[in-house]
């Protein structure tokens, strides 16, 4: 029967409507000092906290806080001023089983691989600058994906949270030759005043020894086709796992260069004291080549330590910048937490 006149009608699962609650979250910290100005230390700490449950059948909620913070920065103060640190990272909810095939995700996201070159939304990790001087970005929007046996494709339309008025348009083409070989292709549009964006590819090989990829982007102006003299990228990486009776290692080798001022939001940082000075290369807008060759070792009698030896070689806009050595060592104290504890040198700096 139709409710009485002035009583609202209420939905039939209004009584059950969180269930599979999951909570998740993390939290980062990072230190740093250097011998160039021994005042200059500091400690970093992002913290994310979130909760996912289903709402009704195939329609799950997400919905994720985050606070950064410097250290130094966060005199005692009362908890309002905590509290007005925190912000709305996701808050979304996912459609499954739409039309029997999609997925769709509707709201404020996180997007991409964080390892990607070319584009990443969301907590980036291991540098104090990640944490210290980059917001945990977020994508307003809807994401729409298809994952077959061998073919993946999605699509999204968002704004990134940032403030700026740009719309963000991607559509990204994975598929799988076989178990070992990937293929990709993407294409990301920004429009505000006018359009720009990035086209590329990139195709990986992965076996239990040997790991290959490359990939290649370009930035358009004006049309996805139209001539221009736009920047470019083209990032290749090499890796082999060698295992002994008393010790693992795997040597690994990557080649980052940039032409003509490539711009993209991706997530490339290479180096401990690279890595922070600089930030991802693609979000500089500069041209770069970054060879990298290093090395991550572990002895099977330390069963929860291992060691990573980096060797990395910059030049910014054709100028040299020197080079960096680089030894981590990391404790896997469990599945969840681990410690870092590295160190790095960089010499041959022009003028300084």
């Amino acid at each position: 029967p139709a409710p009485a006149a002035g009583v609202p009608a209420v939905p039939a699962f209004a009584g059950n409507v969180l269930s599979n609650v999951e909570t998740y979250g993390e939290i980062e910290t990072i230190g740093f000092t250097q011998t160039e100005d021994a005042g200059d230390k500091s400690v970093a700490n992002r913290v994310l906290f979130g909760v996912s449950a289903d709402l009704v059948e195939d329609v799950r909620a997400n919905l994720t806080f985050a606070y950064n913070n410097v250290w130094q920065d966060t005199n005692g103060d009362v908890v309002d001023t905590y509290l007005n640190q925190i912000e709305v990272a996701e808050a979304n909810v996912v459609v499954s089983n739409l039309f029997g095939a999609l997925e769709a995700k509707i709201g404020r996201q996180f997007y991409g691989n964080e390892d990607s070159p070319v584009m990443y939304i969301g907590p980036r990790h291991g540098n104090y600058a990640n944490i210290a001087f980059l917001p945990t970005m977020s994508m307003d929007g809807a994401l729409l994906t298809y994952q077959g046996e061998s073919l993946a494709l999605s699509a999204f339309y968002a704004q990134i949270s940032d403030g700026s008025d740009d719309r963000l348009t991607g559509l990204t083409l994975d598929y799988a030759f076989t178990n070992n070989l990937v293929a990709g292709i993407y294409w990301y549009d920004a429009s505000g005043s006018d359009h720009q964006g990035i086209w590329g590819g990139k195709l990986a090989y992965q076996n239990e020894g040997t790991k290959l990829g490359v990939e290649y982007a370009k930035n358009y102006e004006n049309g996805v086709f139209s001539y221009n003299n736009a920047g470019w990228m083209l990032k290749a990486d090499a890796a082999l796992n060698l295992d002994a009776e008393a010790i693992s290692l795997t040597p690994r080798l990557s080649y980052y260069i940039s032409e003509k001022d490539f711009f993209a939001a991706g997530n490339y940082a290479p180096g401990i004291a690279f890595g922070n000075l600089v930030g991802p290369l693609s979000m500089t807008g500069e041209d770069w080549r970054v060879f990298n060759a290093g090395i991550d070792f572990g002895f099977k009698s330390l069963e929860k330590v291992t060691f990573a030896f980096d060797y990395l070689n910059a030049e910014e806009d054709r100028d040299w910048l020197g080079n960096e050595f680089d030894l981590k060592a990391i404790y896997q104290h469990n599945d969840y937490v681990s410690f870092t504890l590295g160190g790095g040198v960089v010499t041959n700096i022009t003028g300084d």
